[in-house]
């Protein structure tokens, strides 16, 4: 095709062409320069020419061209046609629009409640891979998916070309690849619908893609991916019941992002998945699944193995083909309800007894049943009437001194991280590990009595919370009026940084001015929160509930444990953060010894060092240390450029996959509007007030975000029990938290939009 990329070029194009693959809806089109000579005549013709609805819609010489599309520059109405008598004041409005006399007006048959209605572009739009990203509605309505707007029926899949012929969508691609075809161009931007298995073409332009990289071998790395799977899924379990996720159990996307250096995941698995996880399980009564690991490497994109997870949450008295019957039975649930991979433990699996367990327990007979309820009766009372979380405490508070203790040692850098991560795990996220399990068993509780009894316990035990973000909040509001104050704020919290397990992501000590800026008018905290107290008949019918299920508690004793386990599962991770911090310290330290930057040892895995902290051959070593960074550092530019799944079930899932499954988890019963706005370190901090804050992953080290006067908050990775949830909660924030990848991009796209928690939806404005 020689001419140029207008939308009515293209249209007559494939309406001349009469392919039976593809149609064009029955179109006319008019330069501004013509109606403007004759309006009457214009206006005559389309009501000749026409017997049905019609879209008006803008074919303008900006628009749609290869270095620029201005999509959405101009509007389109949709006129019926028992209103066409509003056609010339319509056609007025959209000609004076236009800013060139040459620029065009589409005056186009409407396709009206079509069963699937689609965009494609035929290059992933990041990095220019041959990926087709199909974006689709079968809500019969046209515009849902070019406008962003929230729907249920929306999805999205990233499907790589040369796997097309074999795709669940092959019917469109191939429509797809004529197009691609007929314009001699492989990068495209394609709407399109689908009505009575006719596929019509609505528009086809460039896609103007910014960033254009080249991978060598590039089906060879797929196939590398392909086989470690196919030989995860094999080994694993024949029967081939098991699957990944990236955001199941210790939410591994949200915690280090969707693709993390080495030496991030690393950390983690060294501290938390490879055996914390597993020991802190079966210290409480769960299955023991040691040496198992719970979180896998794949490509750099760390994965939750889910047969692993699921039993390993499983009483560990509870007879064995009673497990296996539960495991199977989850897992394959989860297979075909994807979107619940990062709400496990809230609609999947009973890890505790609650009032109602028996109801979700239908897919076990009534013998199994039994025995299963009474397992986890046993462990739900083991965990909360054993003073286990005095215990945990006691642990956490031994951690500065053991970081202390060590230092006096005066050992070298790598001794240091050595034993840094035996304290950290022993003292710091093993406890935390248990912390946290006991404030989950207890929201769990009472959410089910909030529910059967119509009551706001949950709100109003979390309007009781003191947790470390808000102290933290509050002790910053004097750093810079006072220098002796400033210290001790520095020496308590200097520590934190937003991102955990990145070392290059500044610390409070490093980057204060950014994250606690000068305030210089007194703001008052519109996001105080409401306590309400219980009737006395409230009261009553739930300590009722609460005896009759729990013997060892009452509402005061519940109320306590979880406003405790609540705050201290807060305080030991802000606790254990300062451990990981010391590590990066010395890891700095050790870096400028041996000439790395603290840019290069992301690419480092921690335990490299750890397995040579008795090593004195320090040239060696730095050498080795060198030569592991340029090999891991070319392999994650290669590895976060592959476009892969949050869920996985099987080896080919990676060839083509939907985006997101996430519905993602609504906070308060809310609506607000406002200016949305991606966070970004590198802004100031005073810009996201009185805004939606748009944030990938909002971890403790970005607690100073509170202390801004803002709207809402929407976050792509997060479960209902994420730190980020507990403090939306908490302070009655509108937020949606989790809503996935494909929702996030969209919103990334506006700047004005409704965040209505009440009626879990996210409406787009502009």
């Amino acid at each position: 095709m020689s001419f140029n990329y207008t939308k009515s070029a293209v249209l007559k194009f494939f309406a001349k062409l009469k392919k039976k693959e593809i149609k064009v809806p029955f179109l006319i089109s008019v330069t501004k320069k013509k109606y403007l000579e004759n309006p009457d005549k214009i206006i005559k013709l389309i009501n000749n020419k026409f017997n049905s609805d019609i879209i008006l819609r803008s074919s303008a010489l900006d628009e749609d061209q290869k270095k620029q599309s201005n999509a959405g520059k101009y509007e389109s109405i949709v006129l019926k046609k028992k209103n066409f008598l509003k056609l010339q004041s319509l056609l007025l409005y959209l000609i004076n629009k236009l800013s060139n006399l040459n620029d065009e007006l589409i005056i186009q048959e409407y396709i009206s409640k079509p069963e699937l209605a689609g965009v494609v572009f035929t290059k992933n739009p990041k990095n220019n891979l041959d990926y087709y990203i199909l974006n689709f509605d079968t809500s019969k309505k046209t515009d849902l998916i070019t406008s962003g707007q929230e729907n249920e029926s929306m999805k999205t899949f990233c499907t790589y070309k040369k796997y097309s012929d074999k795709s669940q969508f092959n019917f469109i691609f191939n429509k797809i690849k004529i197009i691609e075809k007929e314009l001699n161009n492989n990068s495209l931007d394609i709407e399109f619908c689908i009505k009575k298995k006719k596929f019509f073409l609505l528009q086809a332009r460039p896609l103007v893609i910014k960033r254009k990289i080249k991978i060598a071998n590039y089906d060879q790395h797929l196939i590398n991916i392909d086989k470690k799977l196919y030989k995860f899924f094999t080994e694993k379990n024949k029967k081939k019941i098991t699957a990944l996720s990236n955001m199941s159990d210790w939410n591994p996307a949200e915690m280090l992002g969707s693709s993390p250096k080495p030496l991030g995941i690393s950390l983690y698995q060294e501290l938390i998945t490879d055996s914390v996880w597993s020991k802190q399980r079966s210290d409480y009564g769960y299955k023991d699944l040691y040496p198992h690991p719970l979180l896998y490497n794949i490509y750099n994109k760390p994965y939750i193995d889910l047969e692993t997870d699921i039993y390993s949450f499983l009483p560990n008295s509870l007879n064995q083909n009673i497990c296996d019957k539960i495991k199977s039975t989850l897992v394959k649930k989860l297979i075909k309800n994807k979107y619940l991979h990062d709400k496990i433990e809230f609609e999947l699996i009973e890890t505790c007894f609650n009032p109602n367990t028996h109801k979700n327990l239908i897919y076990l007979n009534s013998k199994n049943k039994k025995k299963y309820i009474n397992q986890l009766k046993n462990l739900t009372k083991f965990i909360l009437s054993k003073n286990i979380l005095s215990r945990e405490k006691n642990k956490i508070k031994k951690i500065n001194f053991k970081i202390n203790e060590l230092y006096k040692k005066k050992l070298s850098p790598i001794q240091n991280i050595y034993f840094l991560i035996k304290i950290c795990k022993e003292y710091g996220t093993l406890p935390f590990a248990g912390i946290a399990r006991i404030a989950f068993i207890c929201t769990n509780i009472v959410r089910v009595i909030d529910n059967t009894l119509n009551l706001n316990l949950m709100q109003s035990f979390y309007n009781s919370i003191k947790p470390i973000s808000k102290i933290i909040e509050k002790d910053s509001k004097k750093i810079w009026f006072n220098k002796k104050y400033k210290i001790n704020f520095l020496k308590k919290y200097g520590h934190i940084r937003p991102l955990m397990y990145s070392i290059t992501s500044k610390n409070f000590s490093e980057n204060l001015k950014n994250y606690f800026p000068l305030k210089k008018t007194k703001e008052k905290n519109i996001l105080k929160s409401v306590n309400k107290k219980l009737s006395t008949n409230e009261t009553f019918a739930a300590n009722n509930l609460i005896k009759k299920y729990y013997s060892y508690l009452n509402l005061k004793s519940l109320r306590n444990i979880t406003i405790d386990s609540i705050e201290q599962r807060e305080y030991s991770k802000f606790i254990f953060s300062r451990c990981i911090n010391e590590i990066f310290k010395n890891l700095i330290k050790l870096g400028k010894e041996m000439k790395i930057n603290r840019e290069e040892l992301e690419y480092l895995d921690i335990r490299i060092i750890k397995d040579s902290y008795n090593n004195l051959g320090i040239n060696k070593l730095a050498y080795d240390l060198k030569r592991k960074i340029r090999i891991n550092k070319k392999n994650y530019l290669l590895s976060s450029e592959i476009p892969m799944p949050d869920f996985i079930s099987k080896n080919d899932d990676i060839y083509e996959f939907e985006t997101s499954f996430s519905k993602g988890n609504y906070f308060t019963n809310k609506i607000t509007m406002g200016e949305i706005i991606e966070y970004d370190p590198k802004k100031n901090i005073s810009s996201f007030k009185n805004k939606i804050l748009l944030i990938e992953n909002a971890d403790p080290g970005y607690d100073f975000i509170f202390g801004l006067k803002l709207k809402g908050i929407i976050t792509m990775y997060g479960g209902a029990n994420s730190h980020i949830s507990i403090r939306c909660l908490e302070l009655n924030l509108p937020s949606c938290i989790g809503v996935g990848t494909s929702k996030y991009e969209y919103l990334k796209k506006a700047k004005l939009v409704e965040l209505d928690c009440k009626n879990n939806l996210i409406n787009i404005i502009k």
